[in-house]
């Protein structure tokens, strides 16, 4: 049971870099890929909240019945959480600086 979760994962991660490796290629050229990126960065802003949103929502489902299940976890988890918030400000923070660098 456990294997097949981790091999579902690793195929949808592997479908995910496929396929945006398929988008860079043949979407995108090269020489272009700076000033599409900086065309759609409102889109990918809207992708990324989304994608935020989605995860904040799986911690609010997982965490009352982690808390339940195994304190212990849970603390590693809310710690877990924390720094990926931090990593996650300091990436956007970083985009934002970029993208005012290029303008």
């Amino acid at each position: 049971m456990r294997l097949r979760k981790v091999f579902f994962t690793g195929a949808a991660v592997l479908f995910a870099g496929a396929a945006v490796w398929l988008l860079v290629q043949f979407a995108a050229p090269v020489l272009n890929l700076q000033q599409s990126l900086y065309r759609g960065r409102w889109l990918l802003l809207a992708w990324r909240l989304a994608l935020y949103a989605i995860a904040a929502g799986l911690w609010y489902v997982v965490s009352p019945q982690l808390r339940l299940c195994s304190p212990v976890a849970f603390r590693h988890l809310k710690r877990a959480a924390i720094w990926s918030l931090v990593l996650l400000a300091t990436g956007e923070i970083s985009n934002l600086l970029q993208w005012e660098a290029t303008v």
